[in-house]
């Protein structure tokens, strides 16, 4: 713990005596270039960069773009690739050369991220190869000049970065080196206030780069954070889940922050590989799970709970995992319990696009981390409640510029969130959005976000909203959809509506065919699907007018292989070879990407999904295998 200390006091003198640019920070991360930086493995060799060849690779780089593209100079610039250690070279190659980098979301619809390319006026982006976008690639392979020991650059200081777009509008967010320096500087108090973040496994804090570096979670958070201290990030290969296990043993990570969706996929996963050792085993864990929390609410160590589940905990993440953040939306309190309870530190953060990470749950007593409380304020930024119960963050880490539908917003270290919350004893919660609280019958305020997630339905998406004054649920279905995944879905909407006391159950319920998100949204926005309703771009129907459609024939042998994979990654032992994968069969998007390996690596083919839905459907899977074989 002496030598975590130091560095981090180390660390914090250099970056507070410097201008605090975004040079200032590259300096001070790259101070240790034995450390290794990056790893990352195909499935057999594990490959590694350390600090001081990645520093190498920026300067090439950088100096490279300013020798070919002598016009680009002082222009934002794409980084167009994924999670990798090309994208950090690209990044601090850009800031180097004296360009500004936009981080492309490449996750977001093509006509938003289009949109904001154009709005920036990017002529350039830098990448591995053409992923689709407007403008000139510059090939990394093709930034190959040397670079003189004593060229000196002139570095740029500010990046662009998206937010959300459920807010219907296109939103852009600049940082300079001054606000992220602020936001790294917290890194003191977070260690002085749970030391258990500095854990480190033989020498080395390992983090797993889960989260995208183009969104702020996952820059924050993520990189700039943990390359602050000369930490190694760990890139994964792929997304599905038997990859993302064995990455987290392979290269005994100890650090994962990720969504609620990543670890509500653990918890899916885990009950299945318990229940299906039958009911007895079921309640052996439970009451294990029992056992453990209380030994942990009698300050137990830790490790104490795995070594009691030891057979859950070998086939998940290994002995080395130590500090876990989830954040970005709701998390129910059931998954803090379970992760918590089989002895990996899981607690809950928060924060956004403008405002950056402004605060995470550091408790250490079991009954304080297991809360869904989003924490304390981080040193830089005040909390402030607003009499309507909104959150106004205040700071010097906040955004100090936005772009909205082209119209430049100057900011002064406030940021109203729209997210109402509540305090109890210094903790923060988050009660829902401000615009979408529902007032009941006894006048009291209703968050469709606790609705939401009480709900657990055979569909893709769903949302629960004020329409026409009355609290309503609509689930969105495919228009391929079965009889049997409609019977599902009534099953599984009358379970969750039964389970919900009186205040919090839906008075309407319809259906649609239309998808909820617009192509310029990453989730579904309540405003905006009141708004395309109105308008008559969303129809809803009563369960009741769903009607189906003619089943699809495959070859047997492929269809049952397939039935089979699909059965192994969601769970359900019996499969209509006509539903469909994600809205009748409830799958996510990291279920998916399981599904995705698991029929490449059984048919030795490159299978993908597109946007026909039959290739959601075991048979639609079946006849393209067969297609492909």
């Amino acid at each position: 713990m002496e030598s975590v200390r130091k560095i981090v006091g180390e660390r914090k003198r250099m970056l507070e005596s410097s201008e605090r640019r975004l040079e200032d920070i590259f300096n001070t991360s790259y101070v240790q270039p034995h450390k290794i930086l990056s790893e990352r493995n195909d499935g057999f060799r594990v490959f590694r960069t350390t600090y001081g060849e990645s520093k190498a690779n920026i300067r090439r780089y950088a100096y490279s773009i300013n020798v070919k593209y002598p016009d680009l100079k002082d222009q934002y610039v794409g980084i167009a690739v994924d999670n990798s250690q090309e994208w950090i070279d690209i990044f601090w190659s850009i800031l180097a050369s004296g360009n500004k980098p936009y981080l492309i979301n490449h996750r977001y619809p093509r006509e938003l991220t289009q949109k904001i390319i154009s709005r920036l006026n990017v002529k350039y982006l830098i990448g591995m190869k053409d992923m689709g976008y407007e403008g000139e690639l510059i090939l990394i392979k093709d930034l190959n000049e040397s670079c003189p020991e004593d060229y000196v650059f002139n570095w740029a200081n500010e990046l662009a970065i998206s937010t959300s777009a459920t807010t219907l509008k296109e939103k852009i967010i600049f940082y300079t080196g001054k606000e992220l320096s602020s936001q790294i500087l917290n890194y003191e108090y977070i260690y002085n206030q749970n030391k258990i973040i500095a854990h480190r496994d033989q020498g080395n804090v390992k983090l797993l780069a889960f989260l995208p570096l183009y969104h702020v979670f996952g820059l924050m958070a993520t990189f700039l954070w943990f390359t602050f201290f000369s930490c190694t990030l760990i890139f994964l290969r792929d997304y599905s889940s038997k990859i993302i296990l064995k990455t987290i043993k392979k290269h005994r990570v100890t650090h994962i922050f990720a969504v609620p969706l990543f670890w509500q996929s653990v918890e899916k996963e885990i009950w299945k590989q318990v229940d299906k050792q039958g009911p007895k085993t079921r309640k052996t864990v439970e009451n294990a799970l029992q056992i453990t929390s209380k030994l942990q609410k009698h300050g137990h160590n830790i490790q104490t709970s795995r070594r009691l589940l030891k057979r859950i905990t070998k086939s998940l993440f290994g002995p080395t995992v130590r500090f876990c953040i989830t954040g970005g939306s709701f998390i129910k309190e059931d998954t803090l319990r379970l992760i918590n309870g089989l002895g990996y530190y899981l607690v809950n953060g928060y924060g956004m696009t403008e405002i950056g990470i402004t605060s995470v749950n550091l408790a250490l007593p079991f009954e304080d981390r297991v809360k869904t409380t989003i924490g304390k304020p981080f040193p830089s930024v005040q909390y402030e409640i607003m009499d309507d119960g909104e959150l106004v963050v205040k700071g010097e880490s906040v955004a100090h510029k936005m772009l909205i539908n082209g119209e430049l917003i100057e900011t002064d270290g406030t940021f109203k969130t729209n997210d109402i919350v509540k305090c109890e004893n210094g903790n923060y919660y988050i009660v829902g959005r401000k615009d979408d609280l529902f007032i009941g019958d006894n006048g009291e305020n209703i968050s469709p976000d606790d609705i939401e997630a009480m709900i657990n339905v055979s569909c893709e998406k769903y949302t629960v909203l004020n329409f026409n004054n009355k609290l309503t649920a609509i689930f969105q279905m495919s228009k391929y959809i079965s009889k049997a995944g409609l019977d599902r879905l009534n099953k599984d909407v009358s379970n969750a509506f039964a389970s919900l006391n009186s205040s919090m159950k839906p008075q309407q319920c319809f259906v649609t065919y239309d998808n909820l998100m617009r192509p310029t949204e990453i989730k579904v926005s309540r405003k905006g699907v009141l708004s395309r309703i109105e308008s008559g771009e969303i129809k809803l129907f009563n369960p009741n007018e769903v009607s189906f459609k003619e089943e699809l024939t495959a070859n047997a042998e492929i269809l049952n292989k397939v039935l089979q994979l699909m059965s192994e990654t969601s769970g359900k032992a019996e499969i209509d070879p006509n539903a469909h994968f994600m809205l009748d069969l409830g799958c996510n998007s990291l279920d998916f990407y399981t599904l995705v390996y698991s029929i490449n690596t059984t048919f030795g083919i490159d299978f993908k999904f597109d946007n026909d839905q039959n290739a959601y459907t075991a048979v639609g899977i079946a006849k393209r295998v067969e297609e492909l074989l």
